[in-house]
């Protein structure tokens, strides 16, 4: 049974911008916030094939704000060249 849907809100590279105006807005509380450049590193073969793209390192990978009503709200940016549909659900 779903009991929890997180809205995950995308930006095309103003997510820390859009990030601190919802905190304020809504009067939620910043969780964390993590850039791509952040991310921790994948050494492996693999991740030479899907290595960030040049200057994407200080756009949001994933930033979280807990509202007052206990539901959450994340925020990221996409990729230029990309679209990107993140979902969360939670039982």
């Amino acid at each position: 049974m779903l009991t929890s849907l997180f809205p995950y809100l995308n930006f095309d590279g103003n997510a820390k911008e859009a990030t601190h105006y919802y905190v304020a807005a809504l009067d939620g509380e910043l969780l964390g916030i993590t850039t791509f450049g952040e991310a921790p590193k994948d050494d492996s073969e693999a991740a030479e094939e899907f290595s960030l793209p040049p200057g994407v390192e200080d756009l949001i990978m994933n930033a979280q704000i807990k509202l007052k009503n206990g539901a959450m709200l994340m925020i990221s940016d996409v990729f230029p060249e990309g679209n990107s549909i993140p979902e969360t659900i939670s039982p």
